[in-house]
């Protein structure tokens, strides 16, 4: 967690002073491009302020702001399905069943495959293989502002087939 929460300035300085000149010139661009972008896609998205936003990512900031700000850790916010709380998400999916991307089977748990005979986990190595979803959970974004991984519901297989 961040010692300290900086404003956008000081985020966008603390990226500068990394490295001197054209380098420290870069990394700053770099953290302001993502910090632009994905401020305003987030706040597009959940309609969350763009202060509250920024504020959320400094609390989970656990390294210095040029490590931190990388579009892998903050992808743009596109097909993720947003609910506006877990009981919202349990209205949409009620089976409770999910594919596991790995055997094509069902699962009882969206993150870890059900099935005796299949270990894959949603938050390994490969992720859901491109076969999952991601959501949002508007009440609990603040405290975890990216995008979840979760294997695909039933009921949006049955909705592609």
């Amino acid at each position: 967690m961040a010692t300290k929460i900086l404003s956008y300035e000081e985020i966008i300085e603390q990226a500068r002073s990394t490295w001197t000149g054209k380098t420290g010139d870069e990394r700053a661009e770099s953290v302001k491009k993502i910090l632009d972008t994905r401020l305003e896609n987030y706040h597009q998205i959940t309609g969350i302020s763009k202060d509250e936003i920024l504020i959320a990512f400094e609390k989970a900031r656990n390294v210095n702001t040029v490590n931190f700000y990388q579009e892998s850790k903050f992808p743009l916010l596109e097909n993720v399905h947003v609910f506006d709380t877990i009981e919202d998400y349990r209205k949409a999916f009620p089976s409770g069943k999910y594919i596991c991307p790995k055997c094509e089977k069902e699962s009882t748990d969206p993150y870890e495959c059900s099935q005796e005979k299949c270990d894959w986990k949603v938050y390994g190595l490969f992720g859901d293989l491109g076969k999952g979803i991601k959501v949002i959970f508007k009440d609990k974004f603040l405290e975890h502002p990216v995008p979840m991984r979760i294997f695909k519901p039933v009921e949006l297989v049955a909705v592609a087939s």
